[in-house]
């Protein structure tokens, strides 16, 4: 795929914690096979009219390394009348930290995505899918499911590769606290976790199937470094299945908090 685009962002807080954002994008999407290409494929273009409206509240004590408060955030991605495929996108997520100790956080955390089209759906090869696969959630990695490869989780296309689901839900749990040889003072820009992780993404809604979320365990490193954050994980998926594609040590440059 081939595309191009950009958007434009407006905000507005409404108090001290909460406040409002709108994103206006234009997107031009050109798909094209080759002799590997999965079923999902077909040569065609789209132009995307696309509308994100935002609502957040913010209630953390600094934004990074959290002591206490939380993060919610929920959103609307649409793809407007015109576009070549009108859909649309609900996702919510929510952080909450609590303070145990000085510098012993206690995080919990969730994401709930869910997508559909409102117009004529995208279909290849007489199958009709959910959303356009490449406007798909997806669900594995660091940022994700720790101990399994990023984005890897859910279905899978003609080729046995990730294909994603227009339906995803993800969470856990991580205590965090400063690396025990280095001392309190070096909580500031090194700390420490260990966490517990759930998820998996659905071709839809009604797809949905608890069983198969997958689960993990392990610990982390997050390492404030001069290129930017630095995060290390060591997982142990604990109801991988044939066919998953799991991997014990993660890392990643720029992960969120």
């Amino acid at each position: 795929m081939d595309s191009y685009g950009g958007d434009v962002k407006f905000g507005i807080p409404l108090s001290e914690y909460t406040g409002v954002r709108l994103a206006v994008g234009l997107d031009h999407s050109t798909l094209k096979r080759t002799d590997s290409s999965p079923d999902w494929v077909k040569e065609e273009s789209y132009n995307f009219y696309t509308l994100t409206p935002s609502w957040y509240r913010d209630s953390r004590d600094r934004a990074i390394f959290p002591n206490r408060g939380s993060y919610t955030l929920a959103s609307l991605e649409v793809a407007g009348p015109g576009s070549g495929i009108e859909y649309y996108k609900a996702n919510l997520s929510h952080d909450q930290y609590l303070s145990l100790t000085t510098n012993y956080v206690f995080k919990l955390g969730a994401v709930a995505g869910y997508g559909d089209t409102y117009g004529e759906a995208y279909s290849a090869n007489g199958t009709e899918y959910t959303l356009p696969p490449f406007r798909n959630y997806y669900a594995g990695g660091i940022r994700s499911v720790r101990g399994y490869e990023d984005y890897s989780l859910g279905p899978v296309d003609s080729l046995g590769d990730p294909l994603g689901g227009a339906f995803k839900l993800a969470g856990g749990a991580e205590l965090i606290f400063p690396l025990p040889f280095l001392g309190e003072d070096s909580a500031k820009n090194v700390r420490m976790g260990v966490f517990y992780d759930i998820g998996n993404v659905y071709s839809s809604f009604d797809a949905f199937e608890a069983g198969e979320l997958r689960m993990s365990a392990g610990v982390s490193l997050i390492w404030l470094s001069p290129i930017g954050p630095l995060s290390l994980s060591l997982a142990q998926p604990l109801n991988d299945k044939p066919g998953d594609r799991t991997q014990v040590f993660q890392f990643a440059i720029g992960a969120g908090f």
